[in-house]
This record gives C-alpha cells, sequence and structure tokens, in this order.
C-alpha cells in the first residue's frame, strides 16, 4: 500500500499552475482530489490515488481517466468536502497535508479552509498553497520555520488575542500580544531563516511572494 503520510490534497477551487502541482506532489506524493477536483488532475500531470467527496460535481467519465484511484464516497451533508477529506487523510494515517486549489472559486469556501487549517493544527502538518503564498497554522505552543526569501511580505492573522514572537524579519516580535487587527500584516523578511512562535492562541502565517503580484 502505497504511503499516506504526505498527502497533497486537490481542492475543488480555483486549480493551481501546473509546474506548481507538480512540485508539490514530489514532497507529497499521496494525491487525494476533492470531489470536483478530479477534473484537474489530467491537465496538471496528476493521478489520484483517492477520490472522495460527495460526487456532486463529478463530471461524466471522469471515473474512467483515474482508474487506479480508490473512490470513497463521504456522503455527510454536515461538513464540507474538503473537511472531509482532511478527516479521511488523517485516519489514512496523515503527518503532513498540503492543500492545493482551496484558494478562489467561492470565497466562503475559500475562507472555511483557513479555519480548517486552524481547526486541524495539533494533529499534523497543515498548509495552504496558492500560485503566490504559503499558509502555515500555528496553535500554541508552536514555532515554525517559514518558507520565506528576503524581500517577502510576511502577514500574521489572527481572530482572537494571541502572544507571538516573530524573527528574520523587519519589525521583529518579541512575546508581544497581539489583538485581531491588521497590525501584523505586511511586515517584510530580512533574513533566510524567518521564524514565528505561538506562545498563546492561534494564528495563520503568511509568506507572499513579491513577484508573484507584479
Amino acid at each position: 500500500m502505497k504511503d499516506c503520510q504526505s498527502v497533497l490534497l486537490l481542492a475543488n477551487g480555483d486549480p493551481p499552475p501546473r509546474e506548481l502541482a507538480q512540485r508539490t506532489a514530489t514532497d507529497y506524493p499521496f494525491v487525494i482530489a476533492v470531489d470536483g477536483a478530479v477534473r484537474f488532475l489530467q491537465e496538471l500531470g496528476l493521478q489520484a490515488d483517492l477520490v472522495c467527496g460527495d460526487f456532486d460535481s463529478i463530471p461524466e467519465g471522469a471515473r474512467a481517466l483515474q482508474p487506479n484511484a480508490e473512490w470513497a464516497a463521504t456522503p455527510d451533508q454536515y461538513h464540507t468536502d474538503l473537511e472531509k477529506a482532511i478527516l479521511l487523510a488523517l485516519q489514512r494515517g496523515a503527518r503532513r497535508i498540503a492543500l492545493l486549489g482551496a484558494w478562489g472559486g467561492r470565497p466562503d469556501h475559500a475562507l472555511a479552509a483557513c479555519v480548517l487549517l486552524l481547526r486541524y493544527a495539533r494533529q499534523c502538518e497543515l498548509k495552504l498553497i496558492t500560485p503566490g503564498a504559503v499558509l502555515r497554522p500555528l496553535a500554541a505552543p508552536c514555532t515554525l520555520e517559514l518558507p520565506c526569501r528576503p524581500g517577502d511580505i510576511v502577514s500574521l492573522i489572527c481572530f482572537a488575542p494571541v502572544t507571538v514572537t516573530l524573527q528574520g524579519v523587519q519589525w521583529e516580535l518579541k512575546q508581544e500580544e497581539l489583538q485581531p487587527s491588521s497590525q501584523p500584516v505586511s511586515n517584510r523578511a530580512v533574513s533566510s531563516r524567518v521564524s514565528v512562535t505561538a506562545h498563546q492562541g492561534e494564528m495563520l502565517a503568511c509568506c507572499l511572494q513579491p513577484e508573484a503580484f507584479a
């Protein structure tokens, strides 16, 4: 059976660029397609190991294009297909999950994806990858090294008060209490080693590459 510890979870939002999908699949080789995202697999050059969802968005003929995939119906309507896919990955033993295609599309689903990062942050290593940014959740006590380069924009997003230390950026923080606001948005990396520590509370750390938005 294929190792399920590192999972690429392809959601049914805006599909990522092919090069980004291929690069991510190198580090996260077990591929789960969430419901209608199965229609992106061929153009991204990916083969699914598992397709899951309530299958209300599966195009005709999709099964024939993924003959080696396991198909797992998850009809529960009290959770989104994305959350059900995360739970399924955890049940299969996932330790690392990268979400692609979870941004764009419906704004309520994109915001719900951010909430899910925080909801499951203590159960495995999670990240949400877009063409120009990587979002990582932190749930105290936790320290993360962020995938930044000098000049990259670093933002912290919190929905409740947090205490945080942030190093390797233009405006460093040392065990500072932050309230939900725009204060910790648009910091800038000055080092290739940017670290953020959550001492209390939960937050999202976002690293953006400026050239991606030029």
